[in-house]
């Protein structure tokens, strides 16, 4: 039995590529950010960069907790994503569930 490419294998096995590609393109700023977190407070700015934090080191985030107000910091801006997330959704689900159950002009 031969593996030949049937056009739906090559199709899926370009999708498949394409969507590995996309996703390290979404996931890469993700994976710096940690890496960056990671980084020794003298290698966060170095000329060359650095792919894989070494040595890893904790005290960015030590650093960031001893600072006053930091519960401030983390709780204003997760109180805006809150309410612009948590609103639509109720919002939406009301609207779902009067689109389902009820019958109206224009349904």
């Amino acid at each position: 039995m031969s593996m030949r490419m049937t056009p739906a294998r090559r199709r899926r096995s370009v999708n498949g590529t394409i969507a590995v590609a996309i996703s390290a393109v979404m996931l890469f700023p993700v994976y710096w950010m940690v890496g960056t977190a990671l980084k020794p407070r003298g290698k966060i700015l170095s000329a060359v960069p650095q792919f894989v934090p070494w040595p890893i080191s904790l005290g960015n985030f030590q650093r960031a907790l001893a600072k006053p107000h930091f519960g401030v910091f983390v709780r204003n801006p997760l109180a805006v994503t809150l309410s612009s997330v948590v609103l639509p959704l109720v919002i939406a689900l009301f609207a779902a569930i009067a689109i389902a159950r009820f019958r109206f002009a224009g349904r």
